[in-house]
């Protein structure tokens, strides 16, 4: 258990498995942390990844709503009625 501990902290220490159960154990705490480690850095990237997409959708959705604003040149006061409108009720443009 020593030794499993001093591998997860920043200073070295001289602390080696003696004989096959504790190298057994030694491998398994280091597969064990590779996969907890592993999924943690793979939920973060697919979060960011999703993230990512979600701000791309909103871009996209803005620069309709300007368009269409601008190809239709409605005013400038009913065109901040409408963003108004469009994110009071959650479409976010």
């Amino acid at each position: 258990l020593h030794w499993a501990l001093t591998q997860f902290t920043p200073g070295s220490m001289e602390v080696v498995p003696c004989n096959m159960m504790e190298r057994a154990f030694a491998v398994c705490t280091l597969l064990s942390g590779l996969i907890v480690f592993s999924s943690l850095v793979s939920k973060i990237t697919a979060a960011i990844t999703a993230l990512g997409g979600r701000n791309c959708e909103r871009s996209r959705q803005r620069f309709m709503v300007n368009r269409y604003l601008s190809e239709r040149r409605l005013s400038f006061q009913l065109g901040n009625r409408i963003i108004a409108f469009l994110r009071v009720n959650g479409y976010e443009p």
